[in-house]
């Protein structure tokens, strides 16, 4: 900068003056209210983004497509769907930057979408065709559960553990 002077100050010439203003880095971590998750049923994703008092949106992600954008509220967004479809779902979160940070993204976070319904046929043996006559048949089963459930002439029946394995399980006949 160059000053001219007067009656009273001589001239004078200055360095040029530089500010430099940093914005913050900030962190986003994503989290699944459930993994793997049923399909059909609702499953939310939460973005916490740090430090403390950071402001903007996230960006939710499911692959290279938006499934929403929410204002952070104290530095955590949520967004809650059930309209994922069947597989795998690469969700991540991003932060869009306020006018103090760089922003950021979560890393992926593989969302399992699953369906532990499995419909079956059943077979059966004539009563007499031997000793222990069975009926083999693969009816509805659910993760966790310990029973198989058997359709056989309009009536449930159940095949308890141990005799459900893997998804199939014996139902002796009567």
């Amino acid at each position: 900068m160059r000053y001219s002077g007067d009656a009273a100050y001589t001239p004078q010439e200055t360095l040029p003056l530089e500010v430099v203003v940093s914005a913050r880095q900030d962190t986003t971590r994503l989290a699944s209210s459930q993994d793997p998750q049923q399909l059909g049923q609702s499953v939310t994703f939460t973005a916490t983004v740090t430090p403390a008092g950071t402001t903007g949106t996230v960006d939710f992600y499911d692959g290279a497509n938006l499934i929403d954008s929410r204002t952070l509220d104290a530095g955590v967004a949520s967004v809650s769907l059930s309209t994922l479809t069947l597989g795998d779902h690469e969700i991540k979160a991003v932060h869009r930057t306020d006018d103090c940070s760089f922003g950021s993204e979560s890393g992926v976070f593989t969302q399992h979408i699953i369906n532990n319904v499995v419909a079956g046929v059943a077979e059966s043996r004539p009563a007499g065709s031997s000793d222990d006559a069975e009926e083999s048949a693969s009816g509805s089963v659910s993760l966790g559960s310990s029973d198989l459930e058997f359709m056989t002439d309009g009536s449930r029946q159940r095949a308890p553990c141990p005799d459900v394995v893997r998804g199939a399980g014996r139902l002796r006949s009567p």
